[in-house]
């Protein structure tokens, strides 16, 4: 399960942009920070092309773009870069990690008022797509904890 990036509270919208390389920070600037994030989602560790087709004033991944983030905001990108021929999309491990750090504590804290705590951990672990140690690890404050 990926994070939810809607209606991040402030204090972890504070976190998740302090982990951001200056390059993220700069989409978030353009285009909202839950924008970048899914934008960082779906594109993370990519080039994004924005040559122009012969046909279309639109970039090549225009469309690409805006099923993810919307038109209006791929618009936005695509006048924002005009003479580049790509963007790099960072990965921003760390704060995917910090969001998703923070999203399993607060499941956690609600699931094992029902559950055992290794059931918590198992069925973390299985939504998560991460193994039982390092959901320990997250709960237990030995992963990085955000």
């Amino acid at each position: 399960m990926l994070p939810r990036f809607e209606d991040l509270d402030p204090e972890t919208s504070n976190l998740v942009e302090s982990f951001l390389p200056a390059s993220a920070l700069e989409m978030v600037r353009l285009i909202g920070l839950q924008a970048a994030l899914l934008l960082i989602e779906h594109f993370g560790g990519t080039e994004v092309h924005f040559i122009r087709e012969k046909e279309t004033c639109f970039p090549r991944d225009f469309l690409a773009l805006a099923k993810v983030i919307g038109t209006e905001k791929a618009a936005i990108l695509a006048r924002e870069y005009p003479e580049a021929d790509r963007m790099y999309v960072p990965r921003c491990l760390k704060a995917m990690n910090a969001l998703r750090n923070r999203e399993i504590m607060a499941l956690a804290d609600k699931m094992i008022r029902e559950k055992s705590r290794w059931k918590v951990y198992i069925d973390l672990a299985r939504q998560y797509g991460t193994s039982t140690r390092t959901i320990q690890g997250i709960l237990n404050g030995k992963g990085k904890r955000a």
